[in-house]
């Protein structure tokens, strides 16, 4: 098998499966157009032809500009990643204390801040309204003054109390950076939160996942500014390179296509996403699944989160799920953005959510289906992949 087979089989495994999974979402054909175009290979005016590429990188950058309504946003980042470790390199110094939400159980970006020589404070997270722990959490602002609170996860279910919070933080004289990366496509259509104008310093995440781009990071601010981090993320040569050298150009053209596209469906879709999740969310716990945030109504965002022990458990359900061709993750996050982007409403989600009920109720009773019911569920879903597969971008 050649290179080119492996990938043609790796797509068509995405056009006969219905991914769920939180991080990811699908292109539209003229943003994959746009990556796979070969442009100048550098952006910097030290080289030379690159003059029409700096027309497509400063479009880009106002295009974000207008869709999140921030006055600076910094395009340069490969990966939102990258742009977590640029605020902490930039904004803090060795032995500062970073507030952050731990991994377990509340999905806190696992960045590795005591290889920075930071101090790292678990945000206190509340596992019945799965949400921060707002009391206990100005109480550790008060008492540790941390110089940067991160907020954001990636077990994202609902919105987070910035505005409190950045209250706290602005008094000390301390810094609020929201990563937005699993909510961002949301925050870009107008919904979730609007976590700049709540009191964030910094808006930062990834452009793929709930948001439909390609992979890449940016840093977004409303009169935030701060010399280090432009360092820290410039791409000068002749001033020093520290994280990002090359910007990869067709990233930032294809987002640029993306960005362009999102002013036409954007707060339509993130409107569908959220109301999709509810469907989801609603559907399986009619089957007695169980998920967080019940209290709350389960979900604002694109994703919807099974209730397990641990990720062993939650790979067996991803496993048995996937022999239906539904593919999600150990963590047991569904997501609804793709899905969203294909087609999906309120009736296809439900109709999902039943069929994902069905097997994973079977599975609790450590059963089997009869193999006429089996091939019944399959034939449903094969149903909502054919309807998937007639869809390009339907919103």
């Amino acid at each position: 098998m050649r290179m080119m087979d492996l990938i043609y089989e790796n797509e068509k495994f995405r056009t006969n499966n219905l991914n769920m999974i939180v991080s990811e979402n699908v292109l539209s054909p003229k943003v994959k157009q746009a990556l796979a175009i070969q442009h100048s290979r550098y952006h910097a005016s030290f080289y030379g032809g690159t003059q029409l590429f700096q027309q497509i990188y400063e479009m880009t950058q106002s295009l974000v500009k207008k869709t999140f309504g921030c006055s600076s946003a910094i395009i340069s980042p490969l990966s939102g990643n990258l742009s977590v470790i640029a605020v902490i390199l930039a904004l803090t110094k060795a032995k500062d204390k970073i507030a952050i939400l731990p991994l377990s159980p509340a999905g806190g970006y696992p960045i590795n801040i005591e290889f920075f020589n930071r101090i790292r404070m678990d945000i206190p997270f509340s596992h019945k309204e799965f949400n921060i722990d707002l009391p206990l959490m100005l109480e550790m602002l008060s008492k540790e003054k941390p110089r940067l609170v991160f907020l954001g996860s990636s077990l994202f279910l609902f919105p987070h109390p910035v505005q409190a919070i950045a209250d706290v933080v602005h008094e000390y004289g301390g810094i609020v950076a929201y990563d937005g990366s699993h909510v961002l496509g949301l925050i870009a259509g107008g919904q979730f939160q609007d976590p700049l104008n709540e009191g964030a310093d910094l808006l930062l995440g990834s452009t793929h996942k709930s948001f439909p781009g390609p992979q890449g990071g940016v840093i977004l601010s409303n009169g935030f500014e701060d010399k280090n981090l432009e360092e820290v993320i410039g791409t000068d040569p002749l001033k020093g390179i520290v994280l990002v050298d090359n910007i990869h150009n067709s990233r930032v053209a294809a987002l640029g296509v993306a960005l362009e596209e999102f002013q036409e469906f954007g707060h339509q879709y993130a409107q569908q996403v959220i109301k999709n999740s509810k469907s989801l969310a609603y559907s399986l716990d009619s089957f007695n699944i169980p998920l967080y945030g019940k209290e709350n109504g389960f979900t604002e965002s694109h994703q919807v989160l099974m209730n397990i022990q641990d990720f062993t458990v939650g790979a067996k359900y991803r496993d048995l799920l996937m022999e239906y061709h539904i593919v999600t993750d150990a963590g047991m996050r569904f997501g609804t953005a793709e899905l969203t982007l294909l087609g999906f409403y309120e009736k296809e989600m439900q109709k999902l959510g039943s069929l994902i009920g069905q097997i994973l109720q079977q599975s609790f009773k450590s059963q089997l289906f009869k193999p006429i019911e089996a091939k019944k569920i399959k034939e449903e879903i094969e149903e909502l992949i054919n309807y998937m597969k007639e869809a390009e971008i339907r919103v």
